[in-house]
């Protein structure tokens, strides 16, 4: 799936949609540097906050996506592709993620926070997911 970014800054939004995005990430004078405005990103997964749609977007030098928020982004491409999977899991007694992501990353309970973590097998996977996207 591919995603043009829109805009890299929250100063256009509504205050009440301010209010959510702050409180998942925190801005340095109201940017993500790391996102450039008319750059088409592929997008590995997504996942959902409050509802609304995250991007995992590799837009930094990582060895792993990082959600960002899909007010940022205009999708190019549809549907979602075939080969991803919804899936639900519960973080604590009171909270649920919701994500749409890649098989095999859907069906492994733990593949993010490896990846995250730097586990060779996760980042070779993760890898060749963007091998097989471009």
């Amino acid at each position: 799936m591919l995603a043009t970014c829109i805009r890299n800054s929250s100063k256009d939004l509504t205050w009440e949609r301010k209010a959510d995005l702050l409180r998942y990430i925190h801005y340095d004078n109201s940017q993500l540097d790391e996102l450039s405005i008319g750059i088409i990103y592929q997008v590995h997964g997504l996942v959902f906050r409050d509802n609304v749609p995250w991007y995992y977007i590799d837009a930094h030098d990582l060895d792993y996506p990082t959600p960002y928020p899909s007010d940022y982004f205009q999708p190019l491409t549809e549907p979602i592709p075939l080969n991803w999977r919804l899936v639900t899991r519960r973080l604590d007694a009171h909270t649920f993620e919701t994500s749409v992501v890649p098989e095999f990353w859907a069906n492994d309970v733990g593949f993010y926070e490896r990846l995250v973590d730097g586990e060779k097998e996760a980042v070779q996977k993760f890898n060749q997911l963007k091998i097989s996207s471009n």
